[in-house]
């Protein structure tokens, strides 16, 4: 699916555009999402460690965490390009010109949102954003519940 999505993507770029491209990575990331969901349900739902071994249960929930964030990265910035006003605002520095974020500045948000449950500095002005904002919490908050429960566990 991934290289459909891809050659898709490269297709629609040289076709039509830059907002091609940001639709088809919406597909992406809508199968994406499903995946990470899917993927927290599987934590939950697995209550023995892989081969018994404590660094493989870290191992899976550390790699949920980061698909978490990688993927409202996204999201993130997609949501930003693709909304008629944008989908944050970034707080502007004295002495300095007006810049656009990177991806390093989605990358910011989805990782704060992931470890504080919010955005630090940037201003959230889209409703459907901040619903992808509590859907990162959401899962963020049962992989670390799942993080959790397995620790407890090892103590018993």
């Amino acid at each position: 699916m991934f290289i459909v999505i891809a050659v898709a993507a490269i297709v629609a770029g040289l076709r039509y555009g830059e907002h091609a491209v940001a639709r088809v990575f919406v597909v992406f990331l809508t199968f994406a999402t499903l995946q990470v969901i899917a993927n927290i349900f599987a934590l939950i739902a697995s209550s023995e460690f892989r081969e018994n071994s404590c660094l493989w249960g870290v191992w899976d929930v550390g790699a949920a965490y980061a698909m978490i964030v990688a993927v409202f990265t996204g999201w993130y910035w997609v949501a930003d390009h693709l909304l008629p006003n944008g989908a944050f605002e970034f707080p502007e520095v004295k002495g300095r010109p007006h810049r656009h974020p990177d991806v390093i500045d989605y990358l910011f948000i989805a990782f704060n949102t992931n470890a504080t449950f919010g955005p630090t500095t940037e201003a959230v002005i889209s409703r459907r954003v901040k619903a992808l904002m509590m859907l990162q919490t959401v899962c963020s908050l049962l992989v670390l519940m799942v993080l959790v429960a397995r620790v407890v566990g090892l103590r018993s």
